[in-house]
C-alpha cells in the first residue's frame, strides 16, 4: 500500500527544495560575478559591466599619451583587471576627433574611448557621437567644471595654457600683463603656436570677443613674430633649445617637464583672474561593440588611482576634484592656486569657437 501521507510530505520537501535552489542560484551567481572598485571601493563599477567586458575582452582607445607613458598609466589597471587587454593608438589633435568622426558617418567604430575631444564637440554633437556616462559612479564624483551635464564627456586632465619664458633671457616681471607681450622689444625672440582653440578661446570666452580682438590685432602687428605650427609638446622644446624666449600660447606640463631636467624654462600666467582651463576630455564613441570594456576603462581613468597613474606618467593636471588644486599635482602653483579663477561653460567656449578660429586665421595668414 502506498502511503499518501509519506507521498505529500515528499512533494512538499520537493518544492520546498525547488524554492530554495531559486532563490540561491541569482546570490550565488552575484557572487561569482568579478568585483571590481577603485579609490578603496569609493567607485565601484556595476558586475554586468565587468562581466560584458569580460566577454568584449578588450578596449581601444586613441589618445594623445605617447607608448611609454601610457605604459606607466596602465599599469595599475592591468594588475587589477588583468582580463582586459587595452590598446592605446597615439594621435594628434585631428586625428583623435577628426578620423573619428569620419569613422563614425561610415559607420565604421574603431576607437572605442577618444581623449582630446575639444575641437570637435560641435560635429560629435552634430552627429550624436556620445554615450552616456552618467550611469557611471565615477560620473557622480565630478563637478561641473570637468563633466558634461548630459553624460557626454568627463575630463581626463586640466591643462593650463599660459606663457612659457626662457628664465636666463627673460624676467617674469617683463610679461607680468597681456600688454607687456605687446611690447616691440621683444621682435623674433617672441612666437605663438597656431592653436586659436586653446588660450586665445579661453581669452574670447572670458574678456570677450572686442576686448580679445584687439589684443590679437596688436600682437600679430610684430611683424617678426614668429608663427610656429608645431604641437603644444614641440613648441616648448623649441623654446628650450633657445629657438625664441617668449611662448605663447605654452603649456605648463611641458614647460616644467623641461624645468625639471635643468633647463632654464618656466611657465607663468598674467596678472588679474586666472583662465579656469578647458578641460582635456573623454567620451565614448555611441554604438562601439565594446562599450562595457570602454566604462570599465573610463572608471579607472577618472579615479584618484588612475589620475595620479597618469600624473606619473606625463605630469598631467588631475582633473579629479580632491586633486586638481593640491600643489602636489599642479605643475606651477605659485603661479596658480590662490588666484581667482574664471571658468568660462563649455556652452560659452563652444558658441564661440568658430568666431575665434576665424578671427585667428585671417591674422594669422596677415588679411
Amino acid at each position: 500500500m502506498i502511503d499518501l501521507k509519506c507521498v505529500r510530505v515528499g512533494f512538499l520537501v520537493g518544492w520546498v527544495v525547488v524554492l530554495l535552489l531559486a532563490l540561491w542560484a541569482p546570490a550565488a551567481n552575484a557572487q561569482s560575478m568579478t568585483r571590481v572598485t577603485f579609490d578603496d571601493g569609493q567607485i565601484v563599477v556595476p558586475p554586468k559591466i565587468v562581466e560584458a567586458a569580460k566577454k568584449e575582452g578588450e578596449v581601444r582607445i586613441r589618445s594623445s599619451l605617447t607608448p611609454e607613458d601610457f605604459a606607466i598609466f596602465v599599469k595599475p589597471f592591468q594588475k587589477k583587471v588583468p582580463f582586459l587587454r587595452v590598446r592605446n593608438t597615439k594621435a594628434d589633435g585631428r586625428a583623435r576627433f577628426g578620423k573619428t568622426i569620419t569613422e563614425f558617418r561610415h559607420g565604421r567604430i574603431i576607437a572605442d574611448i577618444v581623449s582630446g575631444i575639444s575641437g570637435g564637440i560641435p560635429n560629435m554633437i552634430k552627429y550624436d557621437m556620445f554615450t552616456d556616462l552618467s550611469d557611471l559612479s565615477v560620473f557622480q564624483v565630478y563637478d561641473d567644471a570637468a563633466k558634461d551635464k548630459k553624460g557626454r564627456w568627463i575630463a581626463r586632465w586640466m591643462p593650463g595654457w599660459g606663457i612659457a619664458y626662457r628664465t636666463d633671457r627673460v624676467s617674469k616681471d617683463e610679461i607680468r600683463t597681456w600688454e607687456d607681450l605687446l611690447n616691440p622689444k621683444w621682435g623674433d625672440r617672441i612666437a605663438t603656436a597656431n592653436k586659436p582653440h586653446l588660450l586665445p578661446h579661453i581669452m574670447w570666452a572670458v574678456l570677450g570677443p572686442e576686448r580679445t580682438k584687439a589684443f590679437l590685432k596688436r600682437f600679430f602687428a610684430n611683424k617678426k613674430l614668429q608663427l610656429r605650427k608645431e604641437g603644444s609638446g614641440t613648441v616648448v622644446t623649441l623654446l628650450a633649445a633657445g629657438e625664441y624666449d617668449v611662448l605663447f600660447t605654452g603649456l605648463d606640463r611641458e614647460a616644467r617637464r623641461y624645468a625639471d631636467k635643468g633647463a632654464p624654462v618656466a611657465w607663468t600666467f598674467p596678472e588679474g583672474p586666472y583662465f579656469g582651463p578647458m578641460a582635456g576630455s573623454l567620451m565614448i564613441v555611441k554604438g562601439s561593440p565594446r562599450t562595457n570594456a570602454a566604462k570599465l576603462f573610463l572608471s579607472y581613468w577618472n579615479s584618484k588611482e588612475g589620475q595620479i597613474a597618469q600624473f606619473k606618467s606625463n605630469r598631467s593636471t588631475p582633473a579629479h576634484p580632491e586633486l586638481r588644486r593640491n600643489p602636489k599635482f599642479v605643475q606651477f602653483p605659485k603661479e596658480q592656486i590662490g588666484r581667482k579663477i574664471v571658468t568660462p561653460s563649455r556652452v560659452k567656449l563652444l558658441a564661440g569657437l568658430k568666431d575665434t578660429q576665424k578671427y585667428w586665421k585671417k591674422l594669422w595668414l596677415g588679411d
